[in-house]
């Protein structure tokens, strides 16, 4: 009784959305629309990577006593008890800097996140993770549409593509990209309009 009256409800109130998707399926689209209509800030993976070079971030300073790097791939490094500092690649150093910007956002924003395993980064967060998919020849249709390429090249970029968000989440996260059950919800865009998926993510939002 006491919540209807005074609207008090356990559903966190903040907006914070982490969005994978398959390159062609209007994943991008889709958060951007996401963040007007939520009044929320949006950030794919170029913003991501220019704040952290505003912050600069000293790659090779980025050590094992960093706190941030707790529920990232530095816990893949801390059970290797062989583990030194030059066990580190460049791109972990550069993965786990970027994770701390997306927590750093996460802390104090309302956002949309797209993309850079945000949703396995900020697990402890309990954002809403969400996947979006497009049957292969739409998205090949969007590519060519979207980049003016011929079908050949469209398709080549598609595998390209695919093939790199594939192996940089599983480098990163040891999940599967893609896989309903990394995620909170996923969609096909080949079913529904652009309109559609984004009131119905505001929907799962409002409820989650």
């Amino acid at each position: 009784m006491f919540k209807k009256i005074f609207n008090l409800s356990n559903k966190k109130s903040n907006t914070l959305i982490t969005i994978d998707r398959q390159y062609g399926s209007k994943g991008d689209l889709i958060a951007q629309k996401l963040a007007t209509r939520l009044e929320a800030e949006y950030f794919d993976e170029n913003i991501i990577e220019l704040k952290t070079l505003e912050t600069q971030v000293d790659l090779s300073s980025v050590s094992k006593d960093d706190s941030f790097l707790k529920g990232t791939v530095y816990d893949l490094y801390r059970e290797n008890d062989s583990y030194s500092e030059e066990d580190m690649m460049i791109s972990d150093a550069r993965f786990l800097a970027e994770a701390k910007t997306i927590r750093d956002i996460a802390k104090s924003r309302n956002a949309i996140i797209l993309g850079k395993c945000a949703g396995y980064v900020l697990r402890d967060y309990k954002p809403l993770n969400i996947f979006i998919a497009a049957d292969f020849d739409d998205r090949v249709k969007n590519i060519m549409d979207q980049m003016s390429y011929d079908e050949e090249r469209a398709t080549s970029k598609i595998k390209k593509m695919d093939m790199r968000r594939i192996n940089h989440y599983e480098r990163f996260t040891k999940g599967n990209f893609g896989q309903a059950s990394e995620y909170d919800f996923t969609i096909n865009t080949s079913k529904f309009s652009v309109d559609e998926i984004v009131n119905i993510i505001i929907s799962l939002k409002n409820n989650y």
